[in-house]
């Protein structure tokens, strides 16, 4: 189907699962295409956890086609910016090219992920790698500190797997477990997939061939709706050997999505209590106190819903003051309208990171690929949501806050330190 509103696209199913979003761009020297595929960490039990990060790290291993150095050989010789992450709700592999290389691309990325090995040899190596990750993060206690606010919240899941209080891409036991067959087996079941690309390209030509590519080894199911995983106000706190305290609160508010206009009222509304450079916590903490470097707050979506997240370093004599700072602003924005100016100020920060961000070919397919997949093929388009933006009123923000600071689930964590670095 082509559509030339706002921002021109086209969209294309190759079978059940496999979904297509492109937006031509035919002033661009470069294309950028990612490979969504609709599955992450929940869908582990505690046993698997981290099967989904071992999966995207040997992904970039050995296929049928090529060899692991081979595989690195051909992304440079593509002239590959490339990259993979793994979420809760989804795995992405990416890459930008110039864009006469974006087919040859396109057959390197389908040979991965239709035609991988999984070599004992090579797993077993690469699980030393992803345990060095794991080890990595425990000493980024701003990461620790929101995955213990996200687990605190949903910690009610199946087998306790996030009650662990384990990372995202699991534990070094977890890892070490992890077999080829399991590899097999999980990535056999074939996710559905969203194949996303954003650039200059000739859209014929390159449906035909991932439809030649995809649509007969490609076998995943069709994208159901995802439910919240259960949630619960909780408070998490651990100490840990920082000069700092780490505090974040998360806040879930499923259902949430776009294109509902709560979803882009809550966008608003994160804009004006959290966003870095000109928002409410930001001046109030650091401006007005110098009470900490980073103090913000952001609304991320998944495949449920979205939340509120927000999060403060700060020495760990003001604590206590911050978290009442926070509390006053919260009450604050449910009791009160935001002026007028506050408000047009936030929705013309959100419109230009929109309008300005559409320029911008590898953020444009991953945010675009991202919504694709998790809104159950909703079209991102910047001009359509500047629209959606400029309609927010000062009484649909105060709504929200009412909705999200007084009636949401929520959790709030904290990594205190308890004693200086080096100590005993």
């Amino acid at each position: 189907m082509h559509n030339e509103e706002f921002t021109r696209h086209v969209t294309f199913m190759i079978n059940k699962s496999v979904k297509v979003l492109i937006y031509p761009k035919s002033e661009a020297n470069s294309a950028s295409v990612g490979f969504f595929l609709h599955t992450g960490a929940l869908n582990e039990n505690r046993k698997q956890a981290g099967i989904a990060h071992v999966l995207e790290h040997m992904m970039f291993k050995s296929s049928r086609t090529y060899t692991t150095a081979q595989i690195s050989q051909q992304l440079s010789q593509l002239g590959a910016n490339h990259n993979a992450s793994t979420s809760w709700d989804q795995t992405n592999y990416r890459a930008t090219v110039p864009y006469n290389n974006l087919e040859n691309m396109i057959r390197l990325y389908a040979d991965m992920l239709l035609h991988p090995l999984f070599r004992a040899d090579e797993l077993k190596t690469e699980k030393g790698a992803i345990i060095q990750e794991i080890n990595m993060y425990k000493n980024k206690y701003d990461i620790l500190v929101r995955q213990l606010s996200w687990q605190g919240l949903y910690g009610v899941s199946t087998n306790n797997r996030l009650r662990s209080h384990d990372f995202l891409i699991g534990t070094e036991e977890s890892v070490n477990a992890v077999t080829s067959e399991d590899l097999h087996t999980r990535h056999n079941k074939h996710a559905p997939m969203t194949i996303c690309i954003v650039g200059k390209v000739d859209v014929d030509r390159i449906l035909k061939l991932l439809n030649d590519l995809f649509a007969k080894e490609w076998k995943g199911s069709a994208v159901s709706k995802d439910k919240c995983p259960p949630c619960e106000t909780d408070s998490v706190t651990v100490h840990r050997a920082t000069d700092q305290c780490h505090i974040c609160e998360t806040i879930d508010m499923s259902g949430i999505q776009y294109p509902d206009d709560r979803a882009v009222a809550l966008d608003v509304l994160a804009q004006i209590y959290g966003a870095i450079g000109n928002s409410r916590v930001y001046n109030e903490i650091r401006e007005k106190r110098g009470l900490a470097y980073n103090a913000q707050a952001y609304a991320p979506m998944y495949s449920w819903g979205s939340q509120l997240i927000t999060y403060v370093g700060c020495d760990d004599k003001n604590k206590i003051m911050v978290q009442v700072i926070l509390d006053d602003i919260q009450h604050k924005l449910m009791d009160k309208r935001v002026p007028e100016r506050e408000l047009e100020q936030a929705k013309n920060a959100l419109i230009g990171d929109a309008l300005i961000s559409s320029d911008d070919i590898p953020y444009m397919m991953l945010v675009s690929g991202s919504i694709f997949d998790r809104n159950h093929g909703l079209v991102h388009d910047p001009h359509r949501y500047a629209n959606a933006i400029r309609s927010i009123t000062a009484s649909d923000v105060q709504e929200m806050a009412k909705a999200v600071f007084s009636d949401a689930p929520k959790c709030m964590a904290r990594v205190d330190p308890y004693g200086k670095i080096g100590e005993k």
